[in-house]
This record gives structure tokens, C-alpha cells and sequence, in this order.
């Protein structure tokens, strides 16, 4: 990744420096810079790129001479500079952000055919009407949803990295409770595939730590399980059983649910500066597409459009 931020041109002007040295040097030192210098998993290619591997011996006179050094680099421009600027690349198009996304790819492929796997386990033991092992084999899944999440994430606010502006609170304020947990939770599984509300989230800059404090939520409060697994499918629509369940489980858990919409306030609050209390039942005209982010779960969950064709919002009671 760095190479690539870079470019081998401006690695010249790089020091890699190595420190922990002893006063007298031993020789297993002496062999792990070696290996630092000759393997290509550590510092060879950077090596090979002009750039410079240094000692610091924890004096100060040994950190002025690595700083003295570095000061009479002639200055040189970085290619993620050259691409972004002169070139006018998009970051995810740029020789950084495709290997970036290459590298968040590879490890969710890999987890997502464990998942597939064990999928395909479940309906086994299913079928077989063993119904503790599918138990103990969605578990299992559940487990590996937050690694998977992440790496899927963070390729979709990759993906949603443009100079476009999204009004945050306008999409937030656009949407009900129920739609607004459907989104916490396929966002937290990393299950998102409406391009609106992936470009909602990475402007609001979602965080792991955030998305655990959701995943514990749903830990104690878990969904019916036939609203959990629609909801992680592709399409995310709810049969009117599964609907009704998710009603009834919205209403239990009222007071709770309000903790979740909290927490996405006070991160809308701290982007914009302003709070987003409440909850918007009927806008009082037609907003732009932004605003109708919201509304496309709506239109998941009823099959019906939220907007007509002469601009009036259909009533969605939920």
C-alpha cells in the first residue's frame, strides 16, 4: 500500500528506520536486519526503490543525523498526489485504492465461502431434523459477521468515496423506526446493497466500534429468526408473517430501539453539528432523491413505491 501511495520515484526520499539496538550489537540483530533487507515481506522492495534503512541507537545525536538526512531530500511529488490532481482519478481508482479494495477483498471472498459452507451445513442437518446442530451451526455464523461485515463495509465506503454531498440528517429523519432498524442491522452485517444508504453511511463515517456497540444490541435483543435471516438475504423482503413478527418485536422493544437511533443521532449530531430528534412520519413536499433513501425500505417491506408519479407520498403505516 505504501509503494503504491508513493510511487518508486519519491521512495529515494524514504528512511526505514530499525531501533532496539544493542550497545554491542549481536549478531541475531545483525541477522534479523538482514532478513528485514532481503525479504520481500518486510523492506526489499523499498530497498530496491532507493529507498534507505537507518539505525537509530536511542541517542539524540543518532536522531538528528536521521532527521538531518531526511531534511536534505530533494522534495518529490507522491503518485496518489500525481493521480488525484493531475489526473483527477477518483481515490478508489487510483493504483492506493485498487489495492486497497484488493486487499479487503481477498479476506472477505475467503470468509464468505466459510459462511456458504456452513450455509449449506444448516440445510443439511435441517433436512435431516437436527435442529440443535443448525443452532449451533448458525451460531457459528453469527460469529464470523462482524469480520465479514467489516471488510464489506469498508468496500462499500471505498466505493462511495466522491466528491458528492449527502445530507445526512435528511435521509436519517427520512425514515420510520422499522426502516431505520432494518438499516442498522443489515448495515452491521455488511448486507447493504442500496448504493443511497452505503453513501449514507460512509459520510457518516461508521465505525467498528460503532457497529459492535449495534451488534451487541441485536445480541440481546435478537430479531425472530425468520425476520434475521430475511433480512440478511439479497433482497431483504419480509413474507407478511415474518412482517408481523417484526412489528410485534418492535413494539417489546420500544425503549431499546430508541437507544439505537440515539446513537446514530449523536454521530449525525457530531458531523453536521445539529440533533435529529424525532422521527419525520410525513415530509411536506418532495424532497430530492436523498430524501427518498428512507423510503426505498419502505418500498422493500410493502412493494409499493412511496412516491407517486405526480410527486404525492403515499401513507405507509408501519
Amino acid at each position: 500500500m505504501l509503494r503504491k501511495l508513493c510511487g518508486s520515484d519519491s521512495l529515494k526520499n524514504m528512511r526505514i528506520v530499525t531501533n532496539f539496538w544493542s550497545k554491542a550489537v549481536t549478531i541475531e540483530e545483525q541477522n534479523r536486519e538482514h532478513q528485514m533487507q532481503n525479504d520481500d515481506r518486510f523492506f526489499k522492495l523499498f530497498l530496491d526503490d532507493s529507498a534507505q534503512m537507518v539505525r537509530h541507537d536511542n541517542t539524540i545525536e543518532s536522531a538528528h543525523s536521521i532527521i538531518r538526512g531526511i531534511c536534505e531530500n530533494t522534495p518529490s511529488v507522491l503518485d496518489i498526489q500525481r493521480e488525484t490532481v493531475d489526473q483527477m482519478k477518483r481515490l478508489p481508482d487510483t493504483k492506493a485504492g485498487i489495492a486497497l479494495r484488493s486487499g479487503l477483498l481477498e479476506p472477505a471472498q475467503g470468509l464468505q465461502m466459510l459462511v456458504d459452507a456452513l450455509q449449506e451445513r444448516i440445510k443439511a442437518a435441517r433436512a435431516e431434523g437436527d435442529q440443535a446442530k443448525a443452532a449451533e451451526l448458525r451460531t457459528e455464523i453469527w460469529e464470523m459477521v462482524p469480520g465479514l461485515a467489516r471488510f464489506y463495509n469498508e468496500l462499500k465506503n471505498l466505493a462511495a468515496l466522491t466528491d458528492k454531498k449527502v445530507d445526512v440528517m435528511q435521509v436519517w429523519s427520512g425514515m420510520n423506526s422499522k426502516a431505520r432498524i432494518i438499516a442498522v442491522f443489515r448495515r452491521s452485517c455488511g448486507m447493504e446493497n442500496d448504493p443511497g444508504l452505503n453513501d449514507f453511511w460512509a459520510a457518516l463515517g461508521d465505525t467498528i466500534g460503532f457497529f459492535n456497540e449495534i451488534r451487541a444490541f441485536f445480541e440481546e435483543y435478537p430479531l425472530p429468526l425468520s425476520v434475521h435471516d430475511q433480512l440478511l438475504s439479497d433482497t431483504a423482503v419480509l413474507t407478511h408473517d415474518a412482517n408481523d413478527k417484526l412489528d410485534k418485536w418492535l413494539l417489546d422493544n420500544h425503549d431499546e430501539i430508541g437507544t439505537i437511533e440515539e446513537k446514530v443521532d449523536n454521530r449525525i449530531a457530531s458531523k453536521t453539528g445539529e440533533g435529529c430528534s424525532g422521527i419525520r412520519k410525513k415530509p411536506a413536499k418532495k424532497e430530492g432523491v436523498l430524501a427518498k433513501v428512507g423510503a426505498r425500505i419502505m418500498e422493500r417491506l410493502t412493494g409499493k413505491r412511496p412516491w407517486s408519479k405526480h410527486g404525492h407520498r403515499h401513507e405507509l403505516k408501519i
